[in-house]
């Protein structure tokens, strides 16, 4: 997870070539305490986390390889 100087969350992936790719969950807000929270990933690339929106309110997302 990134915390930019907002105070606003994004996540991130690194690849195996050591490519750094950030990404925001769909609807994941944009202002102070919101954002994409990633918490892990399995063997196959998915990724697992939760979102804050822009009403405060938390939703899981799973991100496919290549989404």
């Amino acid at each position: 997870m990134i915390n930019d100087f907002r105070d606003l969350n994004h996540g991130f992936v690194r690849a195996r070539d050591g490519t750094v790719t950030t990404f925001d969950a769909p609807g994941a807000g944009a202002a102070f305490g919101e954002g994409t929270v990633p918490l892990g990933i399995d063997p196959a690339g998915v990724i697992m986390g939760y979102y804050t929106d822009a009403k405060r309110v938390n939703h899981g997302f799973l991100l496919q390889p290549g989404h």
